[in-house]
């Protein structure tokens, strides 16, 4: 049997939770966001559909091209990408929202004092913006319920994996928004500050796609480079944590700085044992092996024969590449060859060698640049290839082994598509956003409060020999019409 403070712990929680519905409900950035991405959507995916049908009309020709035509990089990726904008320019504004406009209005005292606790007032938030986020990915879905309804194929593990890479990608966004908004004491400078860590993160990825060491190890964490494993069809456990333990440190620490009782002193050391253990725990995660290719081509794989005779090696195979990170065979070699073997390959080692370039036209300092080196069993063979197809024969040169690829065989779908902008526009153009500008004003009628009140906490009224009891908090009612926080007295 449930103690009494649960029930009211659980009622309070529920209340709390449809206070931040209405909020996020009334207010216009969710809106706005809705009706920005039902464009950006719609716009992204007339332009794939057009490229997509052009590429099948070269495959009806020419057969063998049907090959490329794979809807994951033709339709889904460039039509998501609108969510990827949203998540990462948009999203912030509205998280930033639920919590800043509460300090600005001094609320957030009230609200503190509830007997739910920091943590849990921050998962009540975070919940009620996953509602706003999932609504945010309705254009995406009718976008591709359009393309299904057309004929056009999609791959459901490969999709699916796209969406939890969005997911994990937009939980890190939520972190960083509400500890922005917690950590300083107004909207516009929280907004600077969400905006500066993504900024933050772009040139950190950017510098570390061109350059080797430490900075490469730190741009191997960023949510953007996991965010894009996810795109290309790949599920890796350790890119899944670690996104999870980063979003989960961020979110304690918006716990952490969210009360205003504690001292700066405390909350620097709670918050730097948070950070310490995230560190201990993105590094464990960062061992994860497990991986597995969603991708219905397998481009993330080598042929299953190949795999199964490279996860028989019992020795170290060595790799040492005197190419620059930034150039573009050093991409087509991870690409191609590196990305793979680290998934099969039990003992591996890839180091980059560096590189000293020279010259006006950018030769390279040493003799060796350009060459990548392959040791195993204690022989050694060199190659300036990227191509799986000359890789793998020197790596089977080494290993003594002889592999005859299994059979296999990716049709494409090719489609042809027809009055694409008579369907997509009065979809995303006209009827979505019209349906976000009527589910707003529809939102602008005050709620009755009193009803309200009555039916979910149903307090049994105060006699005269009944005083109020000292440790009863506020109970928190619905929004005004304006979005402001309104508190109201369980006695009223």
């Amino acid at each position: 049997m449930r103690s009494p403070d649960r029930v009211t712990s659980l009622k309070l929680t529920g209340l709390l939770f449809a206070r931040e519905l209405r909020e996020l409900f009334v207010g216009r950035p969710l809106w706005a966001m809705l009706v920005v991405v039902s464009l950006l959507v719609g716009f992204s995916f007339i332009a794939s559909t057009d490229l997509y049908n052009q590429a099948s009309k070269g495959a009806e020709q020419l057969r063998d091209l049907a090959t490329g035509l794979v809807p994951l990089d033709g339709i889904v990726l460039p039509t998501f990408g609108a969510v990827y904008l949203m998540n990462t320019f948009l999203l912030p504004f509205v998280a930033i929202r639920s919590i800043g406009n509460e300090k600005q209005s001094g609320s957030l005292k009230l609200l503190l004092q509830l007997p739910l606790g920091p943590a849990r007032i921050v998962a009540i938030k975070l919940a009620a913006l996953g509602l706003g986020w999932l609504l945010g990915l309705v254009p995406g879905l009718a976008a591709l319920a359009i393309w299904l309804a057309w004929g056009g194929h999609l791959y459901a593990p490969e999709t699916l994996n796209l969406l939890l890479g969005h997911a994990l990608y937009a939980l890190v966004v939520a972190g960083v928004a509400f500890f922005a908004a917690a950590l300083t004491e107004s909207v516009p400078t929280a907004a600077l500050l969400a905006l500066a860590v993504t900024l933050g993160i772009w040139v950190i990825d950017f510098v570390g796609s061109t350059q080797s060491g430490w900075i490469r190890d730190v741009a191997a964490f960023s949510p953007t480079v996991a965010l894009r494993g996810f795109e290309h069809g790949v599920f890796a456990s350790s890119q899944a944590l670690i996104l999870l333990e980063v979003a989960a440190a961020l979110l304690a620490l918006a716990a952490i700085w969210l009360p205003s009782g504690l001292s700066r002193r405390r909350k620097v050391g709670l918050g730097g044992l948070v950070v310490g253990a995230a560190a201990v725990l993105i590094l464990l995660s960062s061992r994860a092996s497990f991986s597995a290719d969603m991708s219905e081509d397998r481009r993330n794989s080598f042929n299953p024969a190949d795999e199964r005779a490279l996860r028989q090696l019992d020795q170290e195979l060595k790799i040492t590449v005197n190419v620059a990170p930034g150039e573009s065979r050093a991409r087509d070699l991870e690409r191609n060859v590196l990305s793979k073997l680290r998934r099969v390959v039990p003992h591996l080692s890839i180091a980059y060698a560096d590189i000293l370039r020279a010259g006006r036209l950018g030769t390279a300092g040493n003799e060796n640049f350009g060459v990548v080196t392959y040791e195993y069993g204690g022989q050694r063979a060199e190659s300036r290839a990227t191509p799986a197809n000359e890789i793998l024969p020197i790596i089977y040169g080494l290993t003594g082994q002889a592999v005859k690829p299994d059979p296999e065989t990716y049709p494409g779908y090719p489609l042809f598509p027809t009055n694409v902008r008579a369907t997509v526009i009065p979809v995303h153009d006209i009827l979505l956003p019209l349906l976000c500008l009527l589910g707003w004003w529809l939102n602008q009628r005050p709620p009755r409060v009193e009803r309200i009140f009555a039916a979910r906490s149903s307090p049994a009224p105060l006699t005269a020999a009944e005083p109020r009891s000292a440790t009863a908090g506020p109970i928190l009612s619905q929004s005004s019409p304006t979005g402001e926080s309104a508190l109201i007295d369980d006695n009223r």
